[in-house]
Parts: structure tokens; sequence; C-alpha cells
């Protein structure tokens, strides 16, 4: 968090119980996710599972998961929303921050 308030970003923590209409979409530059994640030794799978933290970013009208553990970008969803109500919360977003 500390690297994102050096270029001028700020994160936003998201609750999974607040409502995703609250969430002003076409505003969020991307979102950082813990997940929980297999612990695997070579081909050996344990059962355990520790966080791992991953983004999903938006280019274009499509999101994309840029997990590391993945080979390549994967596109996921269909387009981003339009965020009709963004407007009314938030007339003006300053340049130097964004909303994760």
């Amino acid at each position: 968090m500390a690297a994102l308030g050096m270029l001028g970003l700020a994160a936003v923590w998201w609750d999974k119980r607040r409502p995703l209409e609250r969430l002003c979409v076409p505003r969020v530059l991307g979102f950082l996710l813990n997940v929980p994640s297999r612990v695997t030794l070579g081909a050996l799978a344990l059962p355990l599972r520790r966080p791992h933290w991953l983004c999903v970013r938006p280019f274009g009208p499509a999101f994309y998961n840029l997990d590391s553990k993945l080979a390549t970008p994967t596109r996921i969803g269909r387009s981003r929303s339009s965020g009709s109500s963004c407007a009314r919360r938030w007339p003006r977003r300053p340049p130097s921050s964004c909303w994760w």
C-alpha cells in the first residue's frame, strides 16, 4: 500500500458485505484481491491454503486477471459497468487518486 501512496494513488478497503451498487466501477483503476491458494511441492498438492494476492484491471472494455500464477493475463467478464449512479456520489475525482 505504501507503493501506491508513492504514486499518488489510494487503496480503498471494500468489504464483501457492502452492496455492489455502492462500488463505482468506471472510476476503479484495478482490484487487489487476497484469495486462498493451494500449497504445492512440485507436483504434490498439500491440503493447505495460503493467502495469495492478485490484481484484476480493466483494459479497454474488459477486465483481465493479472494473477502471477497464470501463464498469461486472462480476460474475465464481458464489459465495464456504466455506473450511472457514480456521478451523484462522486461528481469529480482528483487526478491523483483512484478507487480500488
